[in-house]
């Protein structure tokens, strides 16, 4: 699986676990809890490949400041896509709501934790090997 494709499946994982489980998410009855979600998956999904916060190879390397930076990067970016969800929910009046915004930033966290989750815990493609003479 690409480096992409788990950071997709992390995405939606960390969404569905928020919507179904985090207390202050708050959706409709019946179809509205699917399209609450969708929306939700919908806007991370496009978010997230657009701004690219997270480590890029199978195995980071990378000093543990860079991989703070890029944790706490990936998570501001997290608070805001939620902050955007909210907003388009109520203007689409499509049944999701969270409660103030504690409740942004525990969504937020458990998304990116979920984020990480997958791109450290799933299989991945193997990176080539240099070519040495």
């Amino acid at each position: 699986m690409t480096d992409q494709g788990r950071r997709g499946l992390g995405v939606f994982i960390g969404v569905w676990l928020v919507v179904g489980l985090l207390p202050g998410v708050t959706v409709g009855a019946g179809s509205d809890v699917f399209l609450s979600a969708v929306l939700a998956i919908i806007v991370f999904g496009i978010l997230t490949k657009i701004v690219l916060i997270a480590p890029t190879s199978e195995r980071p390397a990378a000093p543990l400041p860079v991989l703070a930076g890029l944790a706490i990067g990936g998570f501001i970016e997290d608070v805001l896509i939620w902050l955007l969800i909210r907003q388009l929910a109520d203007q689409l009046d499509a049944g999701l709501r969270l409660d103030g915004y504690g409740t942004v930033i525990a969504a937020a966290a458990v998304v990116r934790a979920s984020i990480w989750a997958a791109l450290f815990l799933l299989p991945g493609r193997k990176l080539r090997e240099p070519v040495t003479d």
